[in-house]
This record gives structure tokens, C-alpha cells and sequence, in this order.
């Protein structure tokens, strides 16, 4: 599995079979599956008009070609959901646009993820609840991503609090399920 990020909150996720999901993508992609983060019927059209592939922009279960999504809808406004991808052995959980973190009870319908996708430059949120919230879904992989722009000091933050030293920005990441039978890693993908 590669994971490409593409600014935003939008990623190309390659599967080794040559399978594609892609996030929030702003402009129209060729993909198996295209996954919106915020909820919208004009948005799912408008792609659905221009794409071959199947369009997830609301909650529920869904199987595509082997790649297995569970949505839900992280906050109370119902307005941003929260993906749980199961393909190639790996369960992937991606944050998009979020105004707080859910609480983990409320992500009782998902799995804990092997690797979370997880945006920096949530507005009032702590270094501490990043933290905590990684914890408490105890990823194998933590790959954190600018949803928006972010201070220097902020990035340097979070990543001190998640007691990560030395990381380099990678534009990419490649994952292959033996991988998850290493150390915890945090990637910063940028």
C-alpha cells in the first residue's frame, strides 16, 4: 500500500494490485474509490458525472473490489465523516476535515486502526489530546498530515509531546503488512 498525500486532506492510496482510493480529491480521478470527507450530495454528483469510480461521501458500509469501508460521522453537526479502509491485510482509519477529535467511545462501530491517517492544524486542538487520542486507539502507524497551514512551533509541539525526536516530511509512504510487526512509528507526510 502506498499512501500519497495530495495537499489538503486529499491522498492517493494504492493498493500492490493497482487498486486505488482516493480522499477528498479536488479535482476529478480515475480511482476504484473516492471517499469524501465532508458530507455533500453536490459534491458526489458533480464527481459522480466525471469519475468511474464509486463515490463514498455518507456513512454506512461499503465493499468495492476487495476494499472494505466502514464511514461514520465524527462530530454532533453530522457534517464530517471519519474512514475505515480494510484492504490487503491493513486497517487504515482516515481523519479529514475535523473541528475536534470524536470521542473513542464514539468510534465503538470501528476497528482500532493499524494506521491512522491524522491532520495537524486541528483549530483549539492540544499537542496533549493528539496524544492522547493516539493512545488510545494505539495505531502501529501514525502518519500526521497539514490539513491546514501550521505553525512551526505547533508541529514541534505535537511532536515532542509524541516524544519523536527526528522525523523527516516524506511526500509518500509505503506500507507492507509485515511492517505492523515492528515498532510503533510516527511519519510525518507532507
Amino acid at each position: 500500500m502506498d499512501i500519497i498525500w495530495k495537499g489538503d486532506t486529499s491522498f492517493k492510496i494504492m493498493l500492490s494490485d493497482d487498486r486505488v482510493v482516493f480522499t477528498d480529491p479536488k479535482k476529478p480521478v480515475l480511482s476504484d474509490m473516492i471517499l469524501f470527507s465532508s458530507f455533500s450530495r453536490e459534491k458526489q454528483f458533480e464527481f459522480g458525472q466525471k469519475n468511474s469510480g464509486f463515490i463514498i461521501s455518507g456513512p454506512g458500509e461499503y465493499e468495492v473490489k476487495r476494499i472494505f469501508v466502514n464511514c461514520q460521522f465524527i462530530d454532533k453537526h453530522q457534517d464530517n465523516l471519519i474512514y475505515e479502509i480494510l484492504a490487503e491485510e491493513m486497517n487504515l482509519m482516515f481523519f479529514g476535515k475535523t473541528r475536534a477529535l470524536p470521542k473513542v467511545e464514539s468510534l465503538d462501530l470501528l476497528l482500532h486502526p493499524d494506521i491512522l491517517l491524522f491532520p495537524l492544524g486541528v483549530p483549539n486542538l492540544k499537542p496533549s489530546e493528539v496524544r492522547d487520542f493516539k493512545k488510545e486507539l494505539d495505531p502501529k502507524i501514525f502518519i500526521l498530515y497539514p490539513s491546514q497551514e501550521i505553525k512551526k512551533d505547533t508541529l514541534r509541539e505535537v511532536l515532542d509531546i509524541l516524544d519523536v525526536e527526528d522525523i523527516k516530511p516524506v511526500s509518500h509512504f509505503k506500507i507492507k503488512p509485515k511492517i505492523l510487526n515492528g515498532p510503533e512509528r510516527v511519519v510525518l507526510i507532507s
